[in-house]
């Protein structure tokens, strides 16, 4: 009997490198099932030597990369993106890029994998809508590689507020509300043809489980998880979602960059103090008191980015930092009217040697 299993088991190993050897023939024939078998087979045979072939299979796919799902070429682009992924093969961002549209999850896996060329198209998605875990896997590629313009472009997007509490003499006040919108991606709406080899379908998760593969570390790690189909079977990709307000990630990368306590930055873009009420006078002093303060801690804030080399001279010169301005009266007695709010305070930067 163990004679059998070990016979039976050379002969299962022999048929696995024969179909090994037919990736390169597969990959000729212009039939798009036998592409797609070559690219499945690569990635199961871990053929690295494979992947500039496929990545060129990829470019050739462009002219189709919106066509509707379940249609042959949707199939023949989702084997070659899983194939790409598994070899860790390079891939041209641009190329990577015009799959995003369609295939949101594994054209950031690629452009994130080839991080280092992919600097202009990572922070291009930026201007997108991005889920949570898309937003951070390119969030954290850029700060790790200290991307130029991204620490600017931070700033430039972060709101920067200054919420002042008028209260009455020895009171005080507190409170805070928060929310989220939660979302997801959709992904094919049916299951693999018959005749095409099992594909990995790929989501983007910021708690992993065995299994998940780490995509780009960061103080929030964003990992990808692949979830094997094979034809006939539904198919539902598992990823984590969320549309959120990204200020807090926002806050944490200036963190980084600059090397300022998180604390520090986020009192420089949230400015929150309370003001005792006496008299009109020493309110509005007060008042200007605390802007002064806010200002000094965004200039803190550019200063220590310049130092670090995230943000350039010339870039500082242009940012025009707003601070908006709003007085919540939480008095007892209102019989005398706040002054009006400043609005907005701008905060140049004009000279970059005194930053």
């Amino acid at each position: 009997m163990r004679a059998l299993l070990a016979g039976l088991a050379v002969l299962a190993g022999c048929a696995a490198a024969q179909d090994c050897a037919t990736v390169s023939e597969l990959l000729q024939s212009p039939d798009l099932q036998k592409k797609a078998w070559s690219a499945y087979l690569a990635g199961h045979c871990d053929q690295r030597e494979r992947g500039p072939e496929l990545a060129a299979e990829l470019d050739q796919m462009l002219p189709d990369r919106v066509t509707a799902p379940n249609a042959p070429e949707y199939w023949l682009v989702q084997s070659l993106l899983d194939a790409l992924i598994q070899l860790q093969q390079p891939v041209a961002p641009s190329t990577a890029l015009a799959f995003h549209e369609t295939w949101p999850n594994e054209s950031l896996i690629l452009l994130v994998q080839n991080a280092q060329a992919a600097q202009q198209q990572l922070l291009f998605l930026l201007d997108t809508r991005l889920t949570d875990p898309e937003w951070l896997a390119a969030t954290n590629s850029l700060v790790a590689l200290k991307t130029g313009g991204f620490a600017a472009k931070l700033t430039r997007e972060t709101r920067f507020t200054l919420a002042l509490s008028v209260v009455d003499p020895g009171a005080g006040f507190g409170g805070g509300a928060g929310g989220a919108v939660f979302g997801g991606r959709l992904g094919p709406g049916g299951p693999i043809p018959d005749g095409f080899p099992p594909v990995g379908i790929y989501g983007l998760v910021l708690k992993a489980v065995p299994g998940d593969t780490l995509l780009a570390a960061g103080a929030h790690p964003v990992y990808y998880r692949r979830t094997v189909t094979a034809p006939g079977q539904p198919v539902s990709p598992s990823g984590d979602g969320g549309f959120t307000d990204h200020l807090g990630y926002r806050l944490e990368h200036l963190s980084t960059l600059s090397g300022l306590p998180l604390d520090t930055v986020r009192s420089a873009v949230e400015g929150a103090p309370q003001i005792q009420w006496h008299t009109f006078d020493a309110y509005v002093l007060d008042r200007d008191a605390a802007i002064d303060a806010q200002t000094e801690a965004v200039t803190r804030l550019a200063t220590a980015l310049q130092s670090t080399g995230a943000l350039t001279g010339p870039e500082a010169s242009a940012l025009a930092v707003r601070i908006h301005v709003h007085q919540q009266d939480h008095r007892t007695d209102r019989s005398i009217p706040l002054p009006p709010s400043p609005g907005e305070v701008e905060v140049r930067f004009n000279e970059p040697s005194a930053l």
